[in-house]
């Protein structure tokens, strides 16, 4: 987070964590790092939560992936609808960022078919296209090769883009998009030859370099395609 810290940042090293003991199949602790990381973040159960989808779609292990989105879903919905708002005495705070498209939950949710204007527009918007960009380019868009891996960022990615402020990398917004962009792109390099993955590696290194420094927001970055 460019702007200072934030919780949700507390969460990328626990995503880490979790999807590193996921893959060497030591679920324990994977488990551990994924509740740790819904217990510092209420929203942390939506990629959680399509990690579920994933298993279910991709993996065929149904009842756990299933049971994985279902635990998830309810708990983030008990969370943003009943407790938080219980101690705050007042609506869930992440919502503010979607009352253009309604004020309820039930409201945001139809949107797509209520308000097509300001759902779609901003979901279409050019912003969107371009906040995608640079997640995917500073790796050479390989990622785009595993559509099913980026399915587990897919709602964080929609939630994002719904909102003009939310489609930057200069936030926390984008926290749980980092891990599933990286794990597409070594899954996608996972069977290329050993020397052409360590050609891909080196460029995307100077790709994620260049992005850095001219679409960044941090010290070494020009102020100039940044502000596009």
């Amino acid at each position: 987070d460019s702007y200072g810290f934030r919780c949700g940042s507390l969460c990328l090293p626990m995503y880490f964590f979790a999807l590193a003991f996921w893959v060497r199949e030591r679920r324990g602790w994977a488990l551990l790092f994924a509740v740790w990381a819904i217990f510092i973040k209420e929203e942390a159960a939506i990629p959680i939560g399509m990690f579920g989808l994933y298993l279910a779609f991709f993996e065929k292990r149904y009842r756990l992936g299933v049971a994985i989105t279902v635990i998830a879903f309810v708990y983030f919905l008990a969370m943003t609808s009943i407790v938080i708002p219980m101690f705050n005495h007042n609506p869930y705070p992440g919502q503010e960022n979607f009352a253009h498209l309604g004020a309820t939950k039930m409201e945001i949710f139809l949107s797509p078919w209520t308000k097509p204007r300001e759902f779609w527009g901003n979901l279409l918007g050019s912003s969107s296209f371009y906040f995608a960009a640079l997640l995917v380019g500073p790796l050479l868009f390989i990622p785009l090769r595993k559509p099913s891996v980026l399915l587990v960022g897919s709602l964080v990615f929609l939630f994002d883009c719904l909102h003009p402020s939310l489609k930057s990398l200069c936030f926390q917004y984008q926290a749980a998009l980092l891990p599933v962009v990286l794990w597409a792109f070594a899954a996608a390099l996972q069977p290329v030859h050993p020397g052409r993955r360590r050609a891909v590696l080196c460029g995307a290194i100077v790709a994620a370099i260049l992005f850095s420094l001219f679409f960044g927001n941090i010290f070494w970055s020009k102020s100039t395609l940044a502000a596009v």
